[in-house]
């Protein structure tokens, strides 16, 4: 049996550590920047951290956005539970859970 407010709080557990997740990110970035000095040497240097600090910066935004979207699918589960358990009750059952809104990206 599927407790769908257990689930609903599972799903916006999930959403929630991709809001940790883009609070740390914003902090890790602010230190992303890299004074590597105009020779050939830390010009070559600079570009490549630069590329690397991107790559980074870039899979965590998609660790991120896969939080927010697992989470949003866990709760439109729960809400379809909820559903069908009201609509499979006679009398209506329980109160129904809204669907979350669309995650944002």
């Amino acid at each position: 049996m599927v407790d769908p407010e257990a689930l609903f709080a599972a799903g916006s557990a999930v959403v929630a550590a991709g809001g940790g997740l883009e609070a740390n990110l914003t902090v890790l970035s602010t230190g992303c920047a890299a004074h590597t000095g105009l020779d050939a040497a830390g010009m070559v240097f600079g570009l490549g951290y630069q590329d690397a600090a991107e790559s980074l910066l870039k899979a965590a935004a998609a660790g991120i956005n896969a939080c927010r979207h697992s989470g949003a699918l866990i709760q439109q589960g729960a809400s379809n539970y909820s559903k069908a358990e009201a609509a499979s009750t006679l009398g209506g059952g329980a109160g129904v859970l809204q669907a979350p809104a669309a995650p944002e990206s």
